[in-house]
């Protein structure tokens, strides 16, 4: 029956109320009749919308004698363009919402016309073999669709998607061929498996998604897959309102660059700085560069002490012959993406001593315009460091994150740099280097995604894996591009990475994977799976993309499932899962220990409290789990949450965690003890003997920086007080030294990273000669 509505409510929502059936074509307006498949019965409301004379349209009373417009659109004010009316049921029609769209109609005079509302208003249908299909509600398939049906295997599936009036998603979870389709009213077939009777080249150019074989027929086959790009829409505002988490407080302040250190590594592969100065000249906001007389085969750079959770941002003026880079500087090496003039960007890191890897960073856009475009090139571009913490980054450009990575050690120094080959009379220059406080992070590369995995990562299920698009579209300032799904039902990790193997990797940012659990049921070695895990790794890592592993939970074998309500399959292999996750688990824990970009979400962890209650599934018929499907495969409401997770996941990749600690200051005192001439002493909680005597421990992993330590008499004429931080009595980096009428010493460049659980004191060395003194330092440690 038609829902009540009042007047009121109709003309404030423009919304009819629902009609029950819908024309498909021109009818006699009296009389009781068959309207799209369906008898009607007195005072059933009908959509009129087929007359020969669009002036008769609208919606009507059906009765055994002459029809009437119904009370609620019979005059103009009712048929207004843009009100729209629902329909109950029909072959063709039903849950689809239509519009008027005649402004202002005069009733009798003008015509009326409707259209079909946009398909977020429809309520789309999913049509399977199991329940017959009518592909327009006129065409009879059901021949064909047993046919089909036929050809596909116990645990395949063929799966029909209603977008629109003769407009159909087509999936399948396994191939089938030569099926010939009654398409004589011209319906329009999208999916994967309906890209795959076209060669590369009939793609390419565009041709249709399927073969006609005769008139009015179409012919599927999929015996290749052939996968294309999905390309998804912009983002849109997800939200009206702010909050207090939606709020930035940038705090820019201009860094003076008469204070940088001018520093340079030996070039190429130097791993330690020594300073430079010739050619070299400062002001508060320009260092300039002579190459007349700078040092050459060198990699010069200007030095600024990083504050762990603050931006960098500077831009550069380069000549034809120079090499800009982006430096990031720490005890025993460096990371830097540099980029010649006009040149392709490349991701530097120091791996070993004097050893280093490089990573080519993709470039923004594509075609010539875009490789053209001065200012989206490193030497032009404004460019941008963010320390995360101490020692984790992110570099941009012109405010979007072009590489990332972490250093072995706190970070020293970041500033701009050049390399030069030869002399010449140019002048090159870094300017304006600004840090930001409390920065807003930069935006993450527009996304090209590949999805690898077996049918818990293929797209036969509607909605999954895209879910994550549409989770990350938008979100933290993502614009997702495009996607591709290799993923295939049935697959194992040996199948899937030929295919990855096979994909040139070029450009893309992420990669999600989902595999093991056809590896559990053909009994793949636990060693084999791990060698072939660690290579999939390696090819999806290797242009620099970020991974997303989505660990599988446990599953059951139920032989007696659908007897008892589920949909479940005795599929065997379940023990092995364990013993796979595990596998997969400890090799994404040695690539994370390697600094690499791998993320892992475990789907038992989300699903966990619900696929546990399944083993109470019992006798009673009583399916007890929502989030499963079956024995291996999750429902979509579940995938849903999983696809939550992997977007988070995702952003911990590319978006990590600022340090959040509160900064320590640690005195460190000889508490009225002294130390001798040419002697040596260990401060703490008091002047000891040994290092570890007196010597105080920090609860929580940190950085510490900025020694400061006071003599209460100066040393005397030639003499000196020598301080050096000592982390578990041994000498570190952070020392500074004090001599003739200095009483102060400090050391504000140097940093040192400290476990949680450290002993720290301060080693003083008096010179020969030196006064007899007491002794007090400080030294900041930042938790990371």
């Amino acid at each position: 029956m038609a829902r009540p509505a009042t007047a009121a409510v109709r003309l404030l929502t423009g919304e009819r109320e629902p009609v029950r059936l819908a024309t498909t074509a021109n009818i006699a307006l009296h009389g009781l009749q068959t309207i799209d498949g369906v008898a009607t019965e007195v005072g059933d409301r009908v959509l009129v919308k087929n007359q020969a004379d669009a002036r008769a349209n609208g919606i009507y009373t059906a009765s055994e004698g002459q029809w009437f417009r119904a009370a609620d659109a019979r005059t103009s004010r009712t048929m207004q363009k843009g009100t729209t009316v629902r329909v109950q049921q029909g072959a063709t029609s039903e849950s689809f919402v239509y519009t008027f769209e005649a402004f202002e109609p005069v009733i009798g005079t003008s015509d009326i016309t409707f259209s079909l509302a946009s398909l977020g208003h429809i309520g789309t249908e999913r049509y399977s073999t199991e329940f017959d299909f009518i592909d327009d509600g006129v065409t009879d398939n059901d021949a064909a669709w047993a046919l089909a049906k036929a050809t596909l295997g116990s645990v395949e599936t063929l799966v029909m998607l209603r977008k629109a009036l003769g407009v159909f998603y087509f999936a399948t979870t396994g191939d089938f061929t030569g099926l010939k389709i009654d398409a004589s009213s011209n319906p329009t077939f999208t999916g994967p498996n309906v890209y795959n009777d076209r060669t590369q080249a009939q793609k390419v150019a565009n041709d249709p998604a399927v073969t006609v074989v005769g008139t009015g027929e179409l012919l599927f086959n999929s015996t290749v897959l052939l996968t294309t790009f999905q390309h998804h829409a912009e983002p849109v505002d997800k939200f009206d309102f702010l909050t207090d988490g939606d709020v930035a407080y940038d705090e820019p302040t201009v860094v003076d660059m008469n204070t940088a250190t001018m520093l340079k590594f030996a070039w190429p592969n130097g791993n330690t700085t020594s300073a430079t100065a010739t050619g070299i000249s400062k002001a508060t906001n320009l260092i300039n560069i002579d190459w007349s007389t700078a040092d050459l085969t060198t990699l010069i750079f200007a030095g600024i002490v990083p504050e762990p959770g603050c931006q960098y941002s500077w831009v550069c003026g380069y000549n034809a012959a120079d090499t800009g880079y982006v430096v990031l500087a720490y005890e025993g090496g460096y990371h830097a993406v540099y980029a010649p003039v006009g040149g392709d960007m490349v991701h530097k890191k120091l791996t070993a001593a004097a050893t280093f890897t490089e990573t080519s960073v993709f470039s923004f856009g594509d075609g010539l315009a875009a490789q053209t475009e001065a200012g989206y090139t490193l030497t032009r571009a404004s460019m941008t460091v963010d320390m995360l913490t101490p020692t984790k980054y992110a570099i941009g450009m012109n405010g979007v994150i072009i590489a990332s990575g972490e250093l072995a050690k706190p970070a020293l120094y970041i500033g701009p740099g050049v390399y030069r080959p030869t002399a010449g009379a140019q002048v090159s220059n870094f300017q304006n280097i600004i840090k930001t406080r409390n920065p807003t992070r930069l935006a993450p590369r527009p996304v090209r995604a590949l999805f690898v995995g077996d049918s818990k990562m293929d797209d036969i299920m509607i909605g999954w894996p895209r879910d994550i698009a549409r989770i990350m579209q938008g979100s933290m300032g993502t614009q997702w591009e495009s996607s591709k799904n290799i993923a295939l039902a049935g697959a194992t990790l040996a199948d899937q990475l030929t295919a990855i193997l096979a994909q040139v990797m070029t450009g893309y940012t992420d990669v999600f994977i989902s595999l093991g659990t056809n590896d559990t049921q053909v009994g793949t070695a636990s060693s084999t799976f791990a060698t072939n895990f660690a290579l999939m790794l390696d090819q999806a890592l290797i242009a620099g993309a970020k991974v997303t592993v989505l660990l599988t939970p446990a599953f059951y074998d139920r032989a007696n499932a659908v007897t008892y309500g589920g949909l479940g399959q005795n599929s065997g292999g379940s023990s092995a899962v364990p013993v796979y996750r595990e596998v997969i688990r400890r090799v994404v824990a040695t690539y994370r220990d390697a600094g690499k970009a791998v993320a892992i979400v475990d789907a038992g962890k989300i699903l966990g409290p619900t696929i546990a209650r399944y083993l109470t599934w019992n006798a009673d018929q009583n399916r007890v789990d929502l989030n499963v499907l079956d024995n291996i495969h999750e429902t979509r409401s579940a995938r849903t949450k999983i696809a939550h997770a992997c977007a988070r996941a995702a952003y911990g990749l590319s978006s990590p965690k600022r340090t959040s600690g509160v900064k320590t200051m640690l005195a460190l005192t000889s508490v009225g003890g002294t130390v001798a001439a040419a002697a040596t002493a260990y401060l703490g909680s008091y002047a000891a003997a040994a290092a570890l005597s007196s010597a105080i421990t920090i609860p929580y992993a940190g950085v510490a920086k900025n020694l400061r330590c006071l003599a209460s008499v100066v040393p005397g004429a030639g003499q000196s007080y020598t301080y050096t931080l000592m982390v578990n009595g041994v000498a570190t980096i952070l020392t500074c030294v004090t001599g003739a009428a200095v009483l102060v010493g400090a050391d504000t460049l140097n940093m040192v990273a400290v476990a949680a659980g450290a002993s720290l004191s301060v080693r003083v060395v008096n010179s020969a000669t030196g006064a007899v003194a007491t002794h007090q330092c400080t030294v900041e440690i930042d938790p990371t």
